[in-house]
């Protein structure tokens, strides 16, 4: 019989969570792409290069993915409370589990954003201006 590890256990839906996390900022930051496709192509045809384009799409990250982190501990302070009676010599509330989590979520969403970002300095000027 194999032995697992409560800590590889409780590590699965920490990945998933950070997985569907990364998911989700994906499409947000897609969505945010493609509403701005005009203003891309016209910083393109005024001769932006594709480091600030990639540099001004990956700039709104963070913020997006601030709001997301400010939100779940919010979430997630109320629900230790919820969940805390039924814990057993497991603390709640660690502020460096809080922190922790915040930092690869942050590294995630940067991460993550560099698709959308990709792929709107790689627009064609002309195509993203002529239609919608």
């Amino acid at each position: 019989m194999v032995a697992v590890h409560v800590e590889a256990l409780s590590a699965v839906p920490g990945f998933v969570g950070v997985l569907i996390a990364a998911i989700g900022l994906y499409g947000v930051m897609a969505h945010e792409v493609a509403g701005r496709i005009r203003e891309i192509g016209i910083r393109i045809a005024l001769g932006a290069n594709s480091w600030d384009i990639m540099r001004t799409t990956i700039r709104e990250a963070p913020e997006v993915a601030g709001l997301g982190v400010l939100a779940g501990i919010h979430a997630s302070i109320v629900g230790d409370r919820l969940v805390e009676p039924l814990l057993y010599e497991v603390p709640t509330g660690d502020p460096i589990t809080f922190a922790a989590a915040s930092v690869l979520l942050a590294f995630a969403a940067l991460i993550v954003a560099l698709g959308p970002a990709r792929r709107a300095s790689r627009l064609d000027p002309v195509q993203s201006l002529r239609g919608e």
